[in-house]
């Protein structure tokens, strides 16, 4: 089964699950919350990946498939938050393509790609300072299920795909 979204979708650290069918999860709109896709995933050029990045680590996208990149990279970093160190922000069996745009990324971060992740490693600069700051450094703590950030839900999907709580 497939599922498509086409406005905002947090997943919230959730875990959709396939049931049936040939599994894939398209991001036309913006996925935010980090948690596990059980299919291969593809990002569109209008998509946008929303990554938030804080004291308790950064949002992380598990996905048990491939993955084919297109569109934008947003990272959010917590207001005051100083990042150090790497953030696997993404993992997959195998990918194509790269972000085309980078929001809230330089200069706080270096983004990396490989065969099988993508990471952030903090550069030691304020990332919410520079020409492309973080563009919501306090976004809503508790924007609550299928809310996104700010913003209602607009999901187009097949009935295969289940949510099966928290990760």
């Amino acid at each position: 089964a497939a599922l498509t979204n086409a406005g905002t979708f947090d997943l919230a650290g959730d875990t959709l699950l396939s049931t049936g069918g040939t599994p894939s999860f398209t991001n036309a709109g913006t996925l935010t919350g980090g948690g596990a896709i059980q299919a291969p995933y593809t990002q569109t050029a209008a998509g946008t990946l929303d990554i938030a990045v804080a004291s308790g680590g950064a949002d992380r996208l598990d996905i048990a498939g491939s993955a084919a990149l297109n569109g934008k990279l947003r990272v959010r970093t917590e207001q005051g938050f100083m990042p150090s160190g790497t953030y696997t922000i993404a993992t997959y069996t195998s990918r194509s393509g790269s972000f085309s745009s980078l929001q809230g990324v330089s200069p706080g971060y270096t983004l990396s790609s490989t065969a099988t992740e993508t990471t952030l490693t903090a550069t030691g600069v304020d990332p919410n300072s520079g020409s492309n700051p973080d563009p919501d450094p306090n976004p809503n703590p508790n924007p609550g299920p299928g809310t996104g950030q700010d913003s209602p839900t607009t999901v187009q999907a097949n009935p295969g795909f289940v949510p099966i709580g928290q990760s």
